[in-house]
């Protein structure tokens, strides 16, 4: 189903209302590792955000690059759960697993700045 601009904003802006939470557990999972206070939660915290997205609908035409980007957002932050649910698994270091985390942080602090930049322009 196509929404409308101003629903497909709605959404989004819910969505981006989470991503503060989710970036400082990131922080406390890169500075403090398995000793933070959130590291067993991250995971789920991840997986939670990415299912507060409903996918049903489709991006109005006005917003598709915005729509990539939330993709891309979705997609990091999954993937940032995943590694952290999977840690000394595998055959992947401690010290692999915090770059990764690291490089997840900086991905999302990238695409906040694109979101925030795009979600202004569709005003």
């Amino acid at each position: 189903m196509r929404t409308t601009k101003a629903e497909y904003l709605e959404a989004v802006d819910v969505l981006l209302d989470q991503l503060p939470r989710v970036r400082a557990r990131l922080a406390d999972v890169i500075c403090d590792g398995e000793a933070s206070e959130t590291s067993s939660g991250f995971a789920t915290l991840a997986r939670n955000f990415e299912a507060s997205w409903d996918g049903s609908f489709s991006a109005p035409n006005e917003c598709r690059r915005l729509d990539q980007s939330i993709q891309s957002l979705l997609a990091t932050v999954s993937n940032s759960g995943l590694v952290w649910q999977q840690r000394g698994k595998g055959g992947r270091s401690d010290r692999q697993t915090q770059g990764l985390m690291k490089t997840y942080a900086e991905d999302l602090a990238t695409l906040a700045n694109d979101i925030a930049f795009l979600r202004r322009d569709l005003r």
